[in-house]
């Protein structure tokens, strides 16, 4: 893309470079191209996706897509995206890493449970979480994949104490 817009007579500093924010792809581009000193905007999708349907647009090629891009920002003058400060990222990228870590210890406790209770379906229905050491703030009640509070701490009073020491 950048050697793209640098080739002679390609985009000028002060062209508007407009793109979508899909999922996390748009950022290093963003950023990228900021940095070079041009200005960017950055278009929520559904924005985007209403626009071409007040058009009466279906279809969706690149090319296509490109032209819609560049209507949309010359009539909506879309405001010029301004990269957040760096300790952003940082506590982001920590957040992602806390996640990743919390869902790890509940499908470890997970396993070590079923481990333990073979066929009990539900080994762990009955928990009072505050009472147990669960720390403070780790949801497990809509953990990915399906698994839920049941999978993560013996139900049986007597196996409670026990698995917590």
């Amino acid at each position: 893309m950048s050697a793209l817009i640098l080739r002679p007579g390609g985009a000028q500093a002060e062209t508007l470079l407009v793109l979508e924010a899909t999922s996390s792809y748009w950022v290093a581009l963003a950023v990228h191209l900021h940095k070079a000193g041009y200005r960017v905007a950055v278009v929520n999708p559904m924005h985007l996706h209403n626009y071409a349907r007040s058009l009466a647009r279906r279809a969706k090629t690149d090319a296509l897509y490109a032209h819609l891009l560049a209507q949309f920002a010359a009539e909506r003058q879309p405001d010029t995206w301004t990269p957040p400060p760096q300790v952003y990222h940082e506590l982001r990228q920590q957040l992602v890493t806390r996640e990743t870590l919390q869902i790890a210890a509940v499908f470890r406790l997970s396993g070590l449970l079923h481990q333990r209770y073979p066929g009990d379906p539900q080994p762990t229905q009955d928990i009072e979480w505050d009472e147990c050491g669960w720390p403070p703030g780790l949801q497990v009640t809509a953990v990915h994949r399906n698994h839920t509070r049941s999978d993560v701490a013996p139900a049986r009073p007597q196996d409670r104490a026990e698995f917590f020491e």
